[in-house]
C-alpha cells in the first residue's frame, strides 16, 4: 500500500512538472525577461542621472558620446526577447537599446538609439543633410558627427555663392553744360533688383558704377547697397560730363560678405549632401 502510494505521488509530481508547474520553458522565458527588464530600467536611470562612467561599464559605445541623455519611466520599459541571449529593450519615446546575455549570464548594452545627446543646432544641421538615419545606431551616427567639421568645411569649398541681385540699366538724361558746345552732363540710373525670396541686408553689398569718356578714360564711384525685400527694387544714379564719347558703362555689384559668412547665411540643404561627401572620401 505504501508503495502504490509513492508511485502515485511520482506520478503526481511528474504530471505537475509536464503541465507548466513553475518549471516550465515560459517560466523561465519570463523570469529570463524580468530580469533583463531589472538591468535594462538600472541602465537607463542612470543615464537620466547623468552617470556616464557608470554606463560605460556596461555598454562600451556610451563613450563616444558627449553627453547621455533620457527620461525614464521604469514601468513603460518593455522587453522582447529575439532569442535566448539577445533582448530589445524599449525605453520609451523612441529610445532603445539592445542587450547580450554571455555565457554566464552577464548583461551588457550591445548598442542603442537615441540616447546620445547633440546640440540643437548640430543635430538639425545633420538631419538636413543626410547625416543622420533612423536606421543607424547611436554608435554609428557618432562616428559620423565625429567628421562634422571636415563635411562643413567640405560644403563651403563647394559652396557656390548666390547672386541674386539682378541689375537692369534704365533710363539716360543728358543735357549741355554751355548751350552750343559739346559739354555735356548725364545721369544714367541703374535699377538693381532682389531676385530672391529672402531679403537682402545693404551690409552685404555695394554698388560699383562705372563711367567712360574719351578724354579721361573710365573711372567709377562706389555706394553702399541698400536693404530690398524679396523682389523689391532700388534705383542707383551716376553722374558724368565729359566731351563726346561719353556713357555709364557698367554698374556692378561687389559683394561684401566672404565665402564663409555667405555660406552660413545662404547655404540650403536638399538632403543629400553627406552621401556625396561619403563618395570623394572614398575616392
Amino acid at each position: 500500500m505504501k508503495k502504490l502510494s509513492f508511485v502515485a505521488c511520482a506520478l503526481s509530481a511528474l504530471t505537475l512538472a509536464s503541465c507548466g508547474g513553475g518549471n516550465s520553458s515560459e517560466d523561465v522565458k519570463e523570469k529570463a525577461v524580468d530580469s533583463v527588464k531589472i538591468f535594462a530600467v538600472d541602465v537607463a536611470t542612470k543615464v537620466n542621472k547623468g552617470q556616464k562612467d557608470s554606463v560605460v561599464m556596461v555598454y562600451a559605445d556610451a563613450a563616444k558620446a558627449d553627453s547621455l541623455v533620457l527620461s525614464i519611466v521604469p514601468d513603460s520599459v518593455k522587453v522582447i526577447e529575439i532569442d535566448s541571449v539577445t533582448f530589445s529593450a524599449d525605453l520609451g519615446d523612441g529610445k532603445t537599446i539592445g542587450i547580450k546575455k554571455d555565457a554566464q549570464g552577464k548583461l551588457t548594452v550591445t548598442e542603442s538609439k537615441g540616447l546620445f545627446a547633440y546640440p540643437e543646432k548640430d543635430l538639425d544641421f545633420a538631419k538636413k543633410t543626410g547625416m543622420w538615419a533612423d536606421s543607424l545606431t547611436d554608435a554609428q551616427f557618432a562616428e559620423r558627427m565625429a567628421t562634422k567639421d571636415e563635411f562643413r568645411k567640405y560644403l563651403k569649398n563647394s559652396f557656390a555663392t548666390p547672386n541674386p541681385l539682378v541689375v537692369k540699366k534704365g533710363s539716360l538724361e543728358t543735357y549741355e553744360v554751355v548751350p552750343g558746345t559739346s559739354l555735356v552732363v548725364s545721369t544714367q540710373k541703374f535699377i538693381v533688383t532682389n531676385g530672391s525670396d529672402k531679403p537682402i541686408s545693404g551690409r552685404e553689398y555695394n554698388v560699383r558704377l562705372t563711367c567712360f569718356d574719351n578724354m579721361s578714360g573710365s573711372s567709377y564711384t562706389t555706394k553702399k547697397g541698400r536693404d530690398l525685400a524679396p523682389k523689391a527694387s532700388t534705383t542707383y544714379e551716376v553722374e558724368y560730363s565729359g566731351v563726346g564719347g561719353i556713357g555709364a558703362e557698367d554698374c556692378k555689384i561687389i559683394y561684401t560678405t566672404n565665402k564663409a559668412q555667405s555660406f552660413e547665411e545662404n547655404f540650403q540643404p536638399k538632403g543629400d549632401e553627406y552621401q556625396k561627401f561619403l563618395k570623394t572620401k572614398k575616392k
